[in-house]
């Protein structure tokens, strides 16, 4: 694997780059890897993990050149460059929403379902970011307890619209005033309980990917999930309150076993996990697990993931590896 020829298609954004990274750190030889991105990108210079990369234009006989493509990109460039690598033979992991809910495509998060890839599939879909560090603390209870539902409750930070919600961020605290339009409202001192498109039932697209997404990872299409997104003003560190409801009563001794020994999760029991203190980890943390004092079904916890590393870049290079 370290020897194919790896393709990264929106490599100068914070996820692109961070896949880079990561491909150096697993060992991946750097001249095996190149970085792609949009034609006003061509020919610039970047340097990472103390390699000079060349970023390129994608083009189709570019692509014919790579074993692997691994997508940072928006939907709509993800669907177009897809379908031309599929022809070509290319094996395709994306981070978008393009392929998410295709039944045909996995979506992987490999500690929670990376079984579904023995198969070998040509294009593999990354979720979503919420929905990683979601499942990973969830998806252990479930395949012991049988998870019948679950409410998420997100604080998700700005690195969720890339650089221009850092930078905006940055602005905020820097000059007090709002410049951007990414944002309803300011962000700095303020929290904005909606993240997304609305969808005309009261959720947006973002809660409703959670749930669909966390229907298909965990093959439970009845499992009935709701959310409540929000954006909060933290660099890079998504936080979530999870209220899950189980088959039957819950042993609070086995449910912080599962979560001890599970991969992907540092739980803790004595300290309470936070963005600032999470970010740039590559597990997961999860605190504040208690029960339910109405309801010795349900389960209340804490977690918090790294967005830009576990909940994008990060989980696609372990697809990679895990192929």
């Amino acid at each position: 694997m370290k020897l194919q020829r790896v393709g990264v298609i929106g490599a100068t954004g914070l996820v692109g780059q961070a896949i880079v990274e990561w491909l150096l750190r697993f060992g991946y030889l750097p001249d095996y890897i190149s970085l792609f991105a949009s034609q006003s990108s061509d020919g610039k210079s970047l340097t990472l993990g103390q390699k000079n990369f060349s970023v390129l234009s994608l083009t189709e006989k570019a692509i014919q050149t790579l074993d692997v493509a691994l997508f940072a990109t928006d939907a709509a460039v993800s669907r177009q460059w897809i379908s031309i690598a599929q022809s070509r033979g290319v094996v395709c992991i994306d981070n978008s929403s393009a392929f998410r809910q295709d039944p045909s495509v996995p979506l992987v998060i490999p500690e929670v379902n990376g079984h579904v890839l023995a198969t070998h599939p040509q294009v593999i879909a990354s979720p979503n970011c919420s929905t990683i560090i979601a499942l990973l603390a969830l998806a252990p209870l479930h395949h012991t307890l049988r998870m019948k539902a679950f409410t998420a409750c997100t604080y998700q930070a700005v690195s969720g619209n890339g650089t221009e919600g850092l930078r905006t961020l940055e602005r905020e605290r820097q000059c007090g005033d709002s410049f951007s339009e990414i944002y309803s409202d300011r962000i700095e001192g303020n929290v904005i309980a909606s993240i997304g498109i609305p969808q005309g039932n009261g959720f947006t697209d973002e809660e409703e990917k959670l749930c669909h997404e966390s229907r298909k990872i965990l093959a439970s299409p009845e499992l009935q999930a709701t959310a409540t997104c929000v954006r909060v003003p933290v660099e890079r560190a998504h936080s979530m309150a999870l209220q899950a409801r189980f088959e039957s009563s819950v042993d609070l001794a086995m449910a912080e076993e599962q979560l001890r020994y599970a991969p992907g999760i540092h739980y803790t029991l004595t300290s309470v996990a936070t963005p600032f203190r999470c970010a740039w980890n590559e597990d997961c943390f999860v605190s504040r697990l208690r029960k339910d004092p109405f309801d010795d079904k349900q389960l209340l916890l804490w977690t918090v993931g790294d967005q830009i590393w576990k909940g994008a870049a990060l989980n696609v290079v372990q697809i990679l590896n895990r192929l």
